[in-house]
């Protein structure tokens, strides 16, 4: 039922009850798609965005995320729903991946909506491709890209608004869609190119671009313009910072733009080997590096020429599918692309034109009468199966961050960051494994992981950082000692290799070098909470006692839910003979999960009976 009514897009509008019926359907088969999605856990970036965020915790949140320059971008309406949604699920990921998967499906639902008023053939079919397709796997159930599904929902609500608009001429729903356009802007600025969509839907419907479709469009490019200036400052200015992304000409973007869009394209048309990191492919400038571009250039010029005949509905879908690309082919940096030039979450919004092209091939075919009816009917049917088993699969590989890593060495071996973060979840499991001998071999097992990191890249700081670690773990202090000095070398403001040069150097009761890392800890990342605690740690050693009241105080306004600070605080006010406050923070600090020593407690529960 739900796919003869895809097609048949020339009939009048069907009752709200069929309407209502056919969302339903798109939700449905989202949900189960998506079942192992919604059982997984975190994985890599959900730290920095969501569980290890101090503004997510903070009460003054919301503010500091809108009106500073404190995140890493400027997302405020994603950042917001995770800030009200820690306060639901806290560390349980399986709400937020269910919010994610639910914005997804009202995607879904609102492309459907938004190609029937275009009268695009097969557009509830084209909804649910796009709802079960598998290159959507990694804006879905990665926690991190709510920016994705959130912008999503509200850039489809605003396209299906202005349609609207532009049917009725009713003000409200133009000043709805320039609302909502804001809104997706304000979740994610991947919805940037909206103005440029509005005119191809102008053109989809008259053939023609009008005058008043380009003023109708200028309000929305204002936005458009304007947020995306503020992304570029955040991405240039905070995520990038220093770090040296890509150093390739203009020339050579200008051909690696072409290799990405038919990379995009081969991924949705056959979604195989999905990869969390791609490999990334040289940069260079050659006759053979712009025949991607020349061939993009000839299939569009052969569309353009039969844009009244069958090349319309191809130059619509595809035209859509290039526009929707133009913020990540490359032209501007992204952190990302340190690693690899193209990724899976980029070409979300640009999917929609592939999925409405394909459904409108199988609608197309399904209008004939006869045999062809049938097997259109029956190959729409096992092409969303075989999508949504497809995604099935891909959503178990998000199950946590080490199996995403195993799964992206397999397929990318040179991937030399998912090496390392590979050798980091490794090294969770040795940390927390009570078995000496399971641990060692664990931790030998992430010294193998590093190496092969660092063989991918010499000069990469966060591998010698690991492996260091393991080295210390295994109690190979020199080894340690001197994969810290390189990682330091390789990135002077590699904080963490500071705290962990430190605490080898608090070990070997070498305390003014450990003060002095700690410093230089603190001083490259002055919201780093650890460090606070660790330099407190130093402190009490140094019988400094109020100095470490006042580390562990920052560390704790930096990360609440630091149980270590609040036990090693009450270390401090036993010496400090501030006993009340001790047995707060050992309370606090059992709340939290800690474990107090019993010596501890004991001492300033005897300590405060006396005193009172």
């Amino acid at each position: 039922m739900g796919l003869q009514a895809t097609v048949n897009s020339g009939t009048p509008r069907a009752p709200a009850r069929r309407e209502v019926l056919l969302a339903a359907v798109v939700v449905a088969i989202t949900l189960l798609a998506y079942l192992p999605a919604m059982r997984g856990g975190f994985i890599w970036n959900d730290e920095t965005f969501l569980t290890q965020n101090p503004l997510i915790k903070a009460e003054n949140g919301l503010h500091r995320f809108w009106f500073t320059t404190e995140p890493p971008d400027y997302f405020p309406l994603a950042s917001t729903s995770l800030w009200l949604e820690w306060r639901l699920w806290g560390m349980n990921p399986a709400g937020y991946h269910l919010v994610n998967v639910l914005l997804h499906a009202a995607g879904a639902v609102l492309l459907w909506r938004a190609l029937k008023r275009l009268r695009a053939p097969g557009a509830w079919l084209a909804g649910l491709i796009f709802a079960v397709h598998p290159v959507n796997v990694e804006s879905v159930a990665w926690i991190t890209e709510r920016k994705n599904t959130l912008a999503m929902a509200l850039y489809l609500a605003s396209l299906l608004a202005y349609l609207k608009f532009d049917e009725e001429g009713a003000p409200r729903a133009y000043a709805l869609a320039l609302g909502l356009f804001l809104l997706a802007l304000l979740a994610k600025t991947s919805v940037t190119m909206l103005p440029a969509v509005l005119l191809l839907c102008a053109w989809w419907r008259r053939g023609r671009i009008e005058r008043r479709d380009i003023l109708r469009a200028i309000p929305f490019a204002v936005l458009s313009g304007a947020l995306a200036l503020v992304t570029i400052w955040y991405q240039y200015h905070r995520a990038i910072a220093a770090e040296v992304v890509r150093t390739d000409s203009f020339l050579a973007r200008t051909a690696g733009a072409g290799w990405a869009a038919w990379f995009y394209l081969y991924k949705a048309l056959l979604p195989a080997k999905l990869c969390f990191v791609y490999p990334r492919w040289a940069e260079g400038v050659s006759f053979l590096s712009f025949l991607p571009d020349l061939l993009l250039l000839a299939l569009l010029i052969l569309l353009w020429r039969n844009r009244r005949g069958w090349g319309r509905p191809f130059l619509f879908g595809f035209g859509y599918f290039l526009v929707s690309l133009a913020p990540v082919a490359g032209f501007l940096n992204i952190y990302f692309m340190r690693y690899s030039l193209v990724a899976d979450h980029w070409q979300y919004t640009a999917m929609i034109g592939i999925a409405a092209l394909a459904a409108g091939a199988l609608a197309g075919q399904a209008e004939r009468r006869g045999a062809f009816r049938k097997v259109a009917i029956a190959a729409a049917a096992a092409l969303v199966a075989v999508l949504a088993a497809a995604t099935w699969s891909q959503s178990l590989i998000y199950r946590d961050a080490e199996t995403v890593w195993r799964d992206t060495v397999r397929k990318n071996p040179g991937a030399w960051m998912a090496w390392n973060n590979l050798a980091v979840c490794v090294k969770a499991r040795a940390e927390a494994d009570r078995q000496p001998a399971q641990a060692a071999e664990l931790f030998k097992e992430v010294i193998g992981y590093c190496e092969k990191a660092i063989a991918l890249k010499p000069d990469y700081a966060e591998a010698y950082g690991t492996r260091g670690a393991a080295y210390c773990s295994l109690g190979r202090r020199g080894l340690a000692r001197r994969d810290y000095d390189r990682a330091i070398a390789c990135r002077r403001d590699y904080a963490e290799a500071w705290i962990l040069r430190g605490r080898l150097d608090a070990d070997e009761n070498q305390l003014d070098e450990a003060m002095f890392d700690y410093n230089r800890a603190i001083e490259l990342r002055p919201g780093f909470a650890v460090a606070y605690c660790e330099r407190g740690n130093v402190q009490v050693r140094s019988r400094r006692y109020a100095d470490a009241v006042r580390d562990y105080n920052e560390a704790i306004a930096l990360k609440e839910d630091l149980a270590e600070a609040y036990n090693n605080r009450a270390v401090a006010y036993l010496h400090l003979k501030e006993y009340a406050k001790g047995l707060a923070d050992v309370r606090t600090c059992q709340k939290l999960g800690g474990r107090p020593a019993p010596q501890l407690i004991e001492a300033l529960g005897q300590a405060a009976g006396r005193k009172e």
